[in-house]
């Protein structure tokens, strides 16, 4: 075989090659801007940070009762993926800091006539699953329909006095909860990029069902995983979020 009947193998070979580079390149981005249409303005990424207040005149801060006007805050920054135009999913981490103030617990002791209950702590973190499903096809644009699992861990600390023990009872308990909710709600965007919504959310916890325990149902782990339930059982959302790319 020649040398130039070499060079002209080599070079339609390396023509070959670049051609089926371009094309594979021609592919990716036609597939790219085919999926890419999903969704509102065919972005796929939504940041959010969303709030849920819950009223606690269901369960009040104080012994003495609470205002109308008050409400317990739960925080839940996360990150949507646009799976198409009607449905998203999301990962979210969550945290709420609350008080509580302790009632009376024997720990089998006869009850004493008073005791005294500063206000408590609850800390709770955790992490949610969910899905939306958007009426509009143009997620996460427009009204939607939302169905989320989460896990929570969480801990009760403070101190109880009682009147015939010269020292105070300080407790630091924990606990976990598994979490089904569900949400109805609003997104709407003031830009192509900053989204704002609003949502009306009920849910359910397997834990702080204390009046169907038999078991030392006064402890304050206890008292504190209702207290967590009562702030998971209704809420009002609201939603600020991000949409880059």
């Amino acid at each position: 075989m020649s040398a130039m009947l070499k060079l002209i193998i080599f070079q339609k070979t390396n023509m070959m090659k670049k051609f089926r580079l371009l094309l594979f390149v021609l592919i990716i981005i036609c597939s790219s801007n085919v999926f890419g249409q999903e969704g509102y303005l065919g972005k796929r990424y939504h940041f959010v940070f969303d709030t849920r207040f819950s009223p606690t005149i269901i369960s009040p801060h104080y012994t003495h009762g609470t205002k109308f006007y008050d409400f317990s805050s739960h925080f839940s920054p996360g990150l949507e993926y646009v799976i198409n135009r009607d449905w998203v999913i999301g990962a979210s981490y969550q945290f709420q800091f609350s008080k509580y103030t302790p009632e009376y617990s024997n720990y089998g002791v006869i009850p004493p006539p008073n005791f005294t209950a500063k206000e408590s702590d609850i800390n709770l973190h955790g992490f949610g699953i969910y899905a939306k499903y958007y009426t509009n096809p143009k997620a996460p644009l427009g009204y939607y329909y939302k169905l989320g699992f989460d896990y929570f861990t969480y801990k009760a600390s403070g101190e109880i006095k009682y009147d015939y023990v010269p020292q105070p009872y300080i407790f630091s308990e924990k606990d976990w909860a598994l979490g089904l909710r569900i949400e109805f709600g609003k997104t709407f965007f003031i830009s192509n990029y900053i989204s704002l919504g609003t949502g009306l959310s009920l849910g359910t916890l397997t834990n702080g069902y204390r009046f169907m325990s038999m078991d030392k149902p006064n402890e304050p782990i206890h008292q504190a995983s209702t207290r967590i339930l009562s702030n998971y059982l209704i809420g009002v959302n609201l939603t600020l979020g991000i949409l880059p790319f």
